[in-house]
């Protein structure tokens, strides 16, 4: 199972659309947050971010931050720093390294990434997050959103979804509003499958259940589609007992989009090492 974002994903980058990516009312969250732990601390900032994602690298240039990226691929990390201005890369320091298999000597003040665990198969979920908790300094914080599961169960039918997009909320953007309840529907065995996501919306369009508007809004689903990609979903639970295993859960926030109900910030706190 491809278990990774694809390498040419980054090329299309600025077409996709949050939840996919952090969203400016998420950025905010992670400000703030950011700015409470500098009060504290008194100095800089130690960032490690997982992944190449733009957005996280541009905001922790601006806070001015230490920056350390992990990143499976050069490659991918490099396409996406095609889209970033020169002087936010120069100050970064680049790891390139699958993040299940973070193993650091140095420690960190944040970690922050966004759809982390899904990316990383289930039998390593365990020892992910305790590298995670590793790499933290006492009282570091972990924080990001991904993919949860309310229960295993699912609850809504796709005409239910589809209708209630075009009769309520038709005026924001289709992906952001639809892909939690698409994902969810099309999980089997508790791994989302982006190739049946699609070939889900292919066939409404083709009873013109849809618009060609909603259909093309998913695109970039259709290339992880393609590309064989597949993300493990946790149920909410399940989640937050992995976390608490090895760090403590200090809040739960939400961002101001329409998909924010969904997608829970958990800002994570590493336990005092002795």
């Amino acid at each position: 199972m491809k278990s990774h974002w694809n390498e040419d994903y980054a090329d299309v980058w600025d077409k996709i659309l949050p939840p996919s990516k952090p969203s400016q009312s998420e950025i905010m969250i992670y400000t703030d947050i950011a700015h409470k732990l500098k009060n504290k601390l008194k100095r800089k900032i130690d960032i490690l971010i997982l992944g190449s994602t733009k957005e996280f690298r541009e905001w922790a240039y601006e806070e001015k931050m230490n920056v350390t990226i992990v990143d499976f691929s050069k490659k991918y990390h490099d396409n996406i720093s095609k889209l970033i201005d020169k002087n936010v890369i120069k100050k970064e320091k680049l790891i390139i390294e699958k993040w299940e298999d973070i193993n650091f000597q140095e420690e960190f003040d944040i970690i922050i990434g966004d759809s982390v665990i899904g990316n990383i198969a289930k039998e390593k979920h365990d020892e992910f997050i305790n590298k995670i908790s590793s790499a933290l300094r006492n009282n570091g914080i972990f924080m990001g959103k991904t993919y949860l599961a309310q229960t295993r169960t699912k609850s809504k039918r796709i005409e239910e979804i589809i209708n209630e997009y075009k009769n309520e909320y038709y005026m924001y953007n289709p992906f952001s509003y639809l892909i939690y309840d698409l994902a969810m529907i099309s999980t089997n065995n508790n791994v989302i499958n982006f190739k049946k996501i699609y070939d889900t919306l292919l066939k409404l369009r083709k009873k013109e259940i849809i618009t060609d508007k909603i259909l093309d809004s998913f695109e970039s689903i259709k290339k992880l589609g393609e590309k064989g990609f597949k993300f493990y979903v946790l149920t909410i639970k399940e989640y937050e007992l992995l976390l608490e295993k090895y760090m403590k859960i200090t809040n739960i926030l939400y961002g101001k989009d329409i998909y924010s109900k969904n997608f829970p910030i958990y800002i994570v706190e590493n336990k005092e090492k002795k």
